[in-house]
């Protein structure tokens, strides 16, 4: 998480918020959350952001195994991968591997004609996916993913509270130098 913190920049401020390092801005703006250039972050925000950022090196750890498994899905059932998430060529090699065992992701993932092709040609496949690593890879890239959405959805929250109380806070201040004016005296208007 250090590469998420500024290190000439990192003290805490009289809130306890933290000033946000350019790596930690563009990272939770590459996940859509819509990072302002001074907002500055609490330490719960900074863990959740590296929560997710290992979310997502967990299922990027397996890219080369799985992008190398799809070739022979293109050999075999001439069936184009290369725009698909890992999630998805995870779920098409697991049918594959395993086309006994029932699973409900396939049905809304997949073409109705797709599935019947993975089922009839599962034969073919034999020796040339190892059905072990496929299964780990599929596991810990469900796990991943799962725990991404609920990181990714509390993170969310939190920045969501994060920009409302940096707003009222600023409402607050705007509010105050209102009523006082440069001189130090009340304004009358």
């Amino acid at each position: 998480m250090g590469n998420f913190m500024p290190a000439e920049q990192s003290g805490l401020t009289n809130d306890y918020r933290l000033l946000m390092s350019q790596g930690m801005r563009s990272f939770l703006n590459s996940h859509s959350f819509g990072i302002k250039p001074d907002m500055m972050v609490t330490k719960q925000i900074i863990e959740m952001a590296g929560c997710l950022n290992q979310c997502d090196q967990r299922v990027n750890k397996y890219k080369y195994l799985l992008r190398d498994a799809a070739e022979r899905i293109m050999e075999i059932s001439h069936i184009d991968t290369k725009d698909w998430d890992l999630m998805k060529l995870a779920t098409a090699l697991m049918m594959i591997c395993c086309p006994e065992e029932k699973n409900a992701a396939p049905r809304w993932l997949f073409p109705r004609k797709q599935l019947k092709i993975f089922r009839k040609h599962a034969p073919q496949y034999e020796n040339k996916i190892l059905k072990v690593h496929i299964l780990v890879a599929y596991n810990d890239i469900y796990r991943a993913r799962k725990l991404r959405y609920q990181v990714a959805w509390l993170l969310l929250r939190m920045i969501k509270r994060d920009k409302r109380a940096c707003e009222a806070k600023l409402a607050s201040e705007a509010a105050s130098d209102h009523e006082i004016g440069t001189d130090g005296k009340k304004d009358l208007i």
